[in-house]
């Protein structure tokens, strides 16, 4: 999943922390989350991200 966002977002995620279908998007009402180095997907949203990136 770390090298799909990297290729994607064509920034350096080295200590990039990916946490797939993570509660802590629901908290703050939200599908994703980031905070520092670290990124939370919400339940699904890792098909999600990749779906749009392919259109």
């Amino acid at each position: 999943m770390k090298a799909k966002l990297k290729a994607l977002l064509s920034v350096p995620l080295d200590d990039a922390q990916v946490h797939c279908d993570s509660d802590k998007p629901a908290d703050v009402q939200g599908l994703t989350y980031g905070q520092g180095a670290e990124i939370h997907l919400g339940a699904g949203q890792e098909q999600q991200r990749m779906l749009r990136a392919a259109l």
